[in-house]
């Protein structure tokens, strides 16, 4: 189904490559969404025993992750063998050998990779389920998959729910950063809104949002429904956004662990160091942790590049103890 602006598909209506037998079965997902930010794929067997990904390296420089979005697989990496259910998320850097075959028919994986420009990490594995379960004040719980993995080249993470009618995608644009998204439910059944109109997706379907100017958001209609999200910017090469290293402070700013929060900002500012939102932020932990003149210079520029932080702090309680400092934003 296409909307202006976006549209929604099952990944078992997508097209199958013609292969020999036994041999991995390509649906190009990419393609058929006109996905422009990097490459993205689905890979299907025969049935059980039948090959899903080729032995291969990636020595081009790209670094890959696969979702198994249905069945269970094992793959092998780097002579290490994994076993992968339903869910599961296997990272694979450049110049890491690695195949795959499916242990159950039906079995479905889906395949992201993209050049990667820093040296890479190890290759590793999890479960959804056992990645950091970060819950937002919105609602929802964040499992950041690209900072778990070390992804760099480009935008992957899940969501899950508190609840069944909870919200498992908060409701946004991507205007400011130019993405175009991808949600793909992994698990139970979400409701999408996007650009005012609803949308029921169970496991197995997606909803690709080109158009960044549309609001999109999901709740969960089941307890354990979990969306994985991929985005990026077309044409240009990866980068993190700002709003992870806000959302991984969470835990820690709620239990006023302020020198760990403090932290998690600071290291985003060195790759992204004039972002007015990242800025505010910190200033806030800082005056939090009574580090009050980094606090004041830090809000005093948030609020030289985007003037409507001045606002904010004005009744912002994180503020209180350096509202009457001289310099203050009035």
């Amino acid at each position: 189904m296409s909307e202006p602006g976006y549209e929604i598909l099952s990944i078992d209506g997508l097209d199958r490559a013609s292969r020999a037998s036994g041999e991995p079965v390509l649906r190009p997902l990419g393609r058929r969404l006109g996905f422009r930010p990097f490459a993205v794929d689905c890979l299907t067997a025969d049935g059980a025993g039948g090959h899903l990904i080729d032995r291969h390296d990636e020595r081009g420089g790209a670094e890959e992750l696969y979702v198994v979005v249905r069945g269970r697989a094992l793959f092998t990496v780097e002579d290490r063998e994994i076993d992968a259910p339903a869910r599961t998320l296997v990272y694979a850097p450049p110049g890491t050998m690695r195949d795959a075959i499916a242990t159950e028919k039906g079995t479905i994986v889906l395949a992201a990779g993209a050049e990667r420009s820093t040296k890479p990490l190890k290759s590793s594995s999890a479960h959804i389920d056992e990645l950091d379960a970060i819950e937002l004040p919105d609602g929802f719980v964040w499992r950041p998959v690209r900072r778990h993995f070390g992804i760099r080249a480009f935008g992957v993470n899940a969501y899950t729910a508190r609840e069944a009618g909870g919200p498992i995608v908060e409701e946004h644009t991507e205007s400011r950063l130019g993405h175009e998204e991808i949600y793909l439910v992994l698990r139970g059944r979400a409701l999408f809104t996007v650009d005012g109109n609803e949308h029921e997706l169970v496991a197995g379907q997606l909803v690709f949002v080109r158009d960044p100017s549309l609001a999109r958001g999901a709740i969960a209609l089941d307890g354990e429904t979990a969306v994985l999200a991929l985005g990026g910017k077309p044409g240009e090469p990866h980068t993190v956004s700002a709003w992870e290293a806000m959302f991984a402070a969470v835990p820690a700013a709620q239990e006023e662990r302020w020198d760990e929060a403090i932290a998690i900002h600071e290291e985003a500012l060195v790759e992204q160091p004039e972002h007015p939102a990242l800025l505010y932020n910190l200033a806030c932990m800082e005056a939090r942790a009574g580090r009050h003149l980094d606090a004041l210079l830090r809000l005093k520029r948030a609020v030289a590049l985007e003037p409507q932080w001045g606002e904010h702090a004005r009744e912002d309680s994180d503020f209180a103890a350096i509202r009457h400092e001289p310099g203050f934003p009035a």
